[in-house]
């Protein structure tokens, strides 16, 4: 039960503050996300990006939103305290400091975001960072949050260290960049049913009742005792489907006698598509939902929601996936020229072939490039994945996810469904994965971002004009940053990396100057 804060009724700003890895600050002002910023997005800093790196970010994000220390009403704050007085900065704290704790910031993001706590409805809530094993939690309106227990014994960590010790990751990468390669890699491998029996009993006598996460090498010893003469891919492969079914299976427990429901998914491991997929195509709830920032991208957004729960009781929020830092003006770099471009033009531009950085309003919140922060190609070219993976300096498995009109997107994949926030795998449709090859991974799914053909977005506006040149409602899309750094902030960034020809600029297109280019584009007009 979530204690209430003593107000006086007056407008109330929370700000809320992730000081661990994926470090952010978010505003919540009356009930609405204000902005949310990580701090990997501020001037290509590295990725996962931790609140002690950058002193005074905190107090520095509120004034380019136009506040100041004084308007934050309470600071809710994720992460360890010792790192708070150099993440604010030299000016003084709020006077009233809240810390709810990272499991219920996990909670209250999710579920104030869901559109479930848009209907005031209740929801189950699957929680599982790195650090710890799937929890199911029921969060009731009416006032009460409560932990249902364990789903599975298997802690987050053990995924990226099973990656390390058996896939071709380097330890530099560390644990939070294996997680999200790993789930793209397993598609090289095949799953051995028999193994994982094997795998499910080395889990239990691991980790037994208890599940001390610090038998996590103990576990992948037993693992590789087991497998024989399996590859390391086979390996990963099964065991990622061991996963995947302990989670249906203990989902499936904990429910016994329990009226369905809708669930929300909260905590890192929250971001692996794969799972998520497996959870809702098991048709044990009647909904699943998972917010744009599952991981620690959301803690910030967590603890001020925890907190906006204090003050106001189980409400939803008012917020949008773009409530991140919006673009600087840009200034015409040497080397370059632009013009004003619409959705029609960049769309033909595409089905010739080229890869344009799509830079548009505020930036998105948690990791996904959706569109604002995007390099768009066209998905028809069977070369494009490779091309994308090279400018990207990605591993040559990875996969290109599509972004696609909502309206078409069963037509295209299996269930295709609406998901807003590419969290989610589809099954491509036999009949479109000729016809869409740049965004079909190697086992036939993809990570299908939808988007609503009304919205008005420019990734809306050139999706529509994609279709009506094609017949194809949909694009490859993949973040515009350097590896290991947060997404493009601004124009200067993009043409210092020097890998794209062209940039859309909030409704500029920005070409590098080159006779060629200069025909090319002459040509289109």
């Amino acid at each position: 039960m979530i204690i209430a804060i003593p107000t006086d009724g007056s407008p109330m700003r929370i700000c809320g503050v992730g000081l661990g890895h994926d470090a952010a600050v978010a505003l919540i002002e009356d009930g609405r996300l204000v902005f949310s910023v990580e701090m990997e997005k501020l001037a290509n800093r590295p990725r996962f990006a931790d609140g002690a790196e950058q002193p005074g970010f905190v107090t520095a994000t509120l004034a380019a939103f136009g506040y100041r220390p004084e308007d934050v009403d309470v600071l809710a704050v994720d992460g360890d305290p010792a790192k708070l007085a150099a993440a604010w900065g030299p000016l003084p704290l709020p006077s009233r400091i809240e810390r709810y704790g990272h499991s219920l910031g996990n909670i209250a993001g999710a579920w104030c975001t869901s559109p479930f706590a848009q209907r005031g409805e209740a929801a189950y809530i699957l929680v599982w960072d790195g650090s710890g094993v799937p929890e199911l939690h029921h969060l009731d309106p009416n006032g009460a949050i409560i932990a249902l227990g364990s789903v599975s014994r298997v802690p987050g960590r053990a995924y990226a260290a099973a990656g390390r010790r058996f896939g071709p990751f380097s330890p530099e990468g560390g644990d939070l960049d294996i997680a999200g390669k790993l789930m793209a890699f397993v598609a090289l491998g095949r799953a051995d049913p028999a193994l994982v029996e094997a795998i499910a009993t080395a889990c239990a006598e691991a980790f037994g009742e208890d599940m001390p996460s610090d038998r996590v090498p103990v576990f992948l010893d037993a693992v590789a005792a087991r497998a024989g003469n399996a590859s390391g891919a086979d390996i990963l492969a099964t065991l990622h489907l061991f996963i995947e079914r302990s989670l249906v299976v203990g989902l499936a427990k904990l429910l016994e006698g329990r009226a369905r429901g809708a669930l929300c998914l909260a905590g890192g491991c929250g971001l692996n598509i794969k799972w998520n997929g497996a959870i809702r195509g098991a048709g044990l709830f009647d909904a699943v939902w998972a917010p744009p920032f599952p991981n620690n991208s959301g803690a910030a957004i967590g603890a001020a929601a925890a907190a906006h729960l204090a003050q106001n009781g189980f409400l939803a929020l008012s917020w949008s996936v773009y409530a991140g830092l919006p673009l600087p003006r840009a200034e015409l770099q040497p080397g370059w020229v632009s013009r004003s471009c619409g959705a029609d033009e960049l769309a033909a531009l595409l089905d010739a072939g080229a890869v344009v950085a799509l830079l548009s309003g505020r930036a998105e919140i948690g990791p996904r490039a959706l569109g604002h922060r995007s390099i768009v190609a066209a998905p028809v070219f069977a070369a494009m994945r490779d091309r994308l993976n090279r400018i990207k300096r990605r591993e040559a498995y990875r996969p290109i996810a599509p972004v696609c009109l909502a309206d078409r997107a069963s037509e295209i994949f299996d269930p295709g469904c609406e998901d807003p926030y590419m969290l989610f795998g589809h099954r491509v449709r036999p009949d479109w994965a000729a016809r869409i090859p740049a965004v079909v991974h190697v086992d036939g799914t993809a990570r299908v971002q939808t988007v609503d053909r009304e919205d008005g977005s420019m990734i809306a506006r050139l999706l529509v004009e994609y279709e009506r040149l094609t017949g194809i409602p949909l694009l490859c899309n993949t973040s515009a940053n350097r590896p290991g750094q947060g997404f493009f902030p601004d124009l200067v960034s993009v043409v210092e990396w020097g890998e794209v020809d062209h940039v859309w600029y909030d409704g500029l297109l920005f070409e590098r100057d080159r006779p060629a280019l200069r025909t090319t584009a002459a040509a289109r007009r």
